[in-house]
């Protein structure tokens, strides 16, 4: 019964959210129309137009560290009522499925003692989500401030700005400025940046990339690693944009799969095999397939 509850009320705050227009428009997860692939192709068409205006474009990845897990109920719940106008006992509903939870942590025949759980959202619930993306929804009018252009798939955040590459230093300066703002909003709101997993890109033609002075960029910012292909979303993209490394991952993992069905083809069913195909290679040659569009034949 409260898994159903939960379920009506996260129809009936989405419904709220998009009547009135609240839901950040960078951000893709957990909507309605958005997915990975939608927030992969705007990234790309955004990226293909600076090419086609001889610029280059700066793409930074960043990661949240355990983001559902820090999310502190108090600031949710004010954010909530002051700037999407919850209220009422609909407010109170969402304070008290927050509240007085607890966890434990379980490693195979052992179990820890449960201890209260005073911030994060509950693991696997419907609402979790889309309080989630509530919760960060300030990090679009962030980024925008700092003059960056930016795309969030939940915990996800992508940044990135078009130059010339004579303009590369001020430009990475400028990342630089987005990426300090970003870390001190994610403080203050109880959030913390991954440093393993941010990456830094530049994109562009060969033409143009072989212009930037990556060496007068080092000098002045040490901690930009730049990156010459980087994972985002599960897709690899490479400086050129060409998705030879993507392809070549996508056919080696693919390859393995075929190779590891080959041993239990002869005990599986036509039926069987079918289903193992579609579920762990087809899936694969699936997912974002539309960004294939305009690649080379030999690809």
């Amino acid at each position: 019964m409260s898994k159903i509850i939960e379920k009506i009320a996260a129809y009936q705050l989405t419904v709220y959210l998009e009547a009135n227009k609240l839901l950040p428009e960078c951000q893709s997860g957990f909507r309605k129309g958005h997915s990975t692939e939608t927030l992969l192709l705007r990234l790309l068409s955004d990226i293909y137009g600076a090419v086609d205006n001889a610029q280059l474009t700066l793409l930074a990845l960043f990661d949240v560290s355990a983001a559902f897990d820090t999310v502190d109920h108090e600031i949710l719940l004010k954010r909530l009522q002051i700037s999407f106008g919850l209220s009422g006992n609909f407010l109170t509903w969402l304070g008290s499925f927050l509240s007085e939870r607890s966890l434990c942590v379980v490693h195979g025949p052992s179990r820890s003692s449960w201890v209260p759980a005073p911030y994060g959202l509950p693991q696997g619930s419907v609402l979790g989500p889309l309080l989630y993306i509530i919760y960060t929804s300030e990090i679009g009018s962030l980024l925008t401030a700092s003059a960056v252009l930016g795309h969030l798939y939940a915990d996800d955040v992508q940044a990135y700005l078009h130059c010339l590459a004579a303009n590369a230093t001020a430009a990475v300066r400028t990342m630089s400025q987005a990426l300090g703002a970003l870390e001190a909003w994610m403080s203050t709101n109880r959030l913390r940046l991954n440093p393993s997993k941010t990456q830094f890109i530049w994109l562009g033609t060969r033409q143009q990339l072989a212009k930037l002075d990556l060496s007068t960029i080092a000098a002045d910012f040490p901690h930009f690693v730049f990156s010459s292909a980087v994972r985002d979303l599960g897709v690899t993209l490479d400086q050129e944009l060409t998705l030879a490394p993507h392809v070549h991952r996508l056919c080696r993992d693919s390859y393995y799969q075929l190779r590891q069905l080959r041993t239990v083809a002869r005990s599986l069913t036509p039926d069987a095999t079918a289903t193992l195909m579609h579920s762990f290679i087809t899936v694969r040659l699936d997912y974002c397939s539309s960004l294939y569009v305009g690649l080379p034949a030999c690809r």
